[in-house]
């Protein structure tokens, strides 16, 4: 049985191996804009089979589209994580670092942080609770409290102020 497609052409394209280097900004904890730098200036320089390169700010908005208001920031941010390298001159002198050396902070998002600062929180006002002799408990079970409560008032839990029960 004979097929009717057609294999077309593809471009020969060479493409450096940078498993490394893909596999750490896949976990990493960047800005969209802080990506396309990377990887844009991956592009300047290993696509090329260069050490490094000078990009101007216009060449960086015209292959990125990033203003360069916000050039300026997203390129300090990743230069301070180490991913980049940059070296001074007219234009700059670009290259992306080897993922072993970037800061380890690449890796840990905000709200991880913030996640771990809600839950120092989140038990303080436990204890809080405790003391004061109040209970408890889960947001969804508040709503099914708090709908009984605008049906019968002789309950002996009112809900408190962060959604838990306090005895009347």
């Amino acid at each position: 049985m004979k097929s009717n497609r057609t294999i077309s052409y593809i471009p020969y394209s060479f493409v450096p191996n940078h498993t490394p280097t893909i596999e750490a900004l896949s976990r990493s904890r960047l800005s969209s804009r802080e990506f396309r730098l990377i990887l844009f200036i991956m592009r300047q320089t290993d696509g090329y089979l260069r050490e490094e390169d000078q990009i101007s700010p216009s060449f960086f908005y015209t292959k990125t589209g990033i203003d360069k208001s916000n050039l300026s920031h997203a390129l300090k941010r990743i230069h301070k994580l180490n991913i980049i390298t940059i070296t001074p001159g007219q234009p700059p002198t670009y290259s992306v670092n080897p993922p072993d050396t970037w800061n380890h902070s690449v890796f840990v998002s905000n709200d991880e942080k913030s996640r771990q600062n809600e839950r120092e929180d989140s038990s303080k006002m436990t204890k809080r609770l405790v003391k004061n002799d109040e209970k408890q408990i889960d947001p969804k079970d508040n709503l099914k409290i708090t709908l009984k409560k605008t049906r019968s008032r002789e309950d002996k839990y009112i809900q408190g102020r962060y959604g838990h029960l306090v005895r009347r």
